[in-house]
């Protein structure tokens, strides 16, 4: 059986027939798809290292603002205490005072008591106590508590006036107290005390200072009380990113930028992440754009 030739016609058409075109082109998408997870990791480790960078030089910042804050305010709390202490620095050698001491007289240190206190107008409270001072009884007697007893016999020890230092830490009746020894002509003994307090004002200052925490810091014993310098609460300690000390006294001045100047905030983290989407889409799209063209090149060829 012989089988038919294909005609003329038959021929042309096959020879004419096109090739189907494809629904895609294959790779193209998975090309932009591996590109733009590459761009992401890439941009996401851009923005970390930015991060970290940024978060050191706010360290760095804040270490800095804090040291200068710290610095200036010890200052000027020192400046405050000197004239406090120059003015007891001249009652170590007042005659009237030697005299008082010297009677023996509780109504003569009274008298002397009321004169100091009318020449230092700021204090609080004004004692001429003997030099040998021991036991409840000569606290009850004075009006000194335990803190004062010692300070006092710190002024006979030392024949110098003491440095200032807070007292009733974490009570009702937290101030500030200071002693001076009155001396005899020969300055080589004392004849007396002379203890001052002061009201916690004549140090106060304000606990923030242009984003900086400010604490006073007090060694008390083997224990640092840490206060808040407005009113003398004692508060909780605190990391301090510098410190200062007050000069003629025992007090100290930590300083730390409010927030640690480390730790971006909510709204900064939300900012960082909008960016790094934006620029993420912003880069997709310009991966996109030559991967349509080159896409539609590819499927006119086809």
């Amino acid at each position: 059986m012989r089988l038919r030739r294909a005609g003329k016609s038959e021929k042309t058409g096959k020879a004419n027939a096109k090739p189907n075109k494809p629904d895609r082109v294959p790779g193209i998408a998975r090309f932009w798809a591996f590109s733009v997870a590459g761009v992401a990791v890439v941009l996401l480790g851009a923005v970390v290292t930015l991060a970290v960078v940024w978060m050191d030089r706010e360290r760095d910042f804040g270490t800095a603002q804090a040291a200068r804050t710290a610095s200036l305010i010890a200052s000027d709390l020192g400046n405050r205490v000197a004239v406090q202490r120059e003015l007891l620095q001249r009652w170590t050698s007042d005659t009237a005072l030697r005299e008082a001491l010297r009677s023996g007289k509780a109504q003569d240190r009274r008298v002397a008591e009321e004169m100091v206190a009318a020449r230092v107008p700021s204090a609080l409270r004004v004692r001429l106590t003997e030099k040998d001072l021991q036991g409840p009884e000569a606290m009850d007697a004075y009006g000194l508590s335990y803190a004062g007893l010692d300070l006092v016999q710190q002024a006979v020890r030392q024949r110098e006036v003491t440095p200032l230092e807070v007292h009733l830490l974490g009570q009702q009746g937290v101030h500030l107290a200071i002693a001076a020894p009155v001396l005899d002509e020969a300055g080589s003994e004392a004849l007396g005390v002379l203890h001052v307090a002061f009201p916690f004002s004549l140090l106060s200052s304000p606990s923030a200072h242009g984003g900086v925490r400010v604490l006073l810091q007090q060694r008390a014993g083997d224990k640092v009380a840490t206060l808040e310098p407005e009113q003398g609460r004692v508060v909780e300690a605190a990391e301090a990113a510098a410190g200062a000390d007050v000069a003629g006294t025992r007090l100290r001045v930590v300083a730390s930028a409010v927030g640690g100047g480390v730790s971006p905030d909510g709204n900064e983290l939300l900012v960082a992440g909008i960016t790094y989407a934006t620029l993420l889409a912003l880069m997709a799209a310009v991966l996109w754009l030559p991967q349509q063209a080159l896409k539609s090149v590819l499927e006119k060829d086809h």
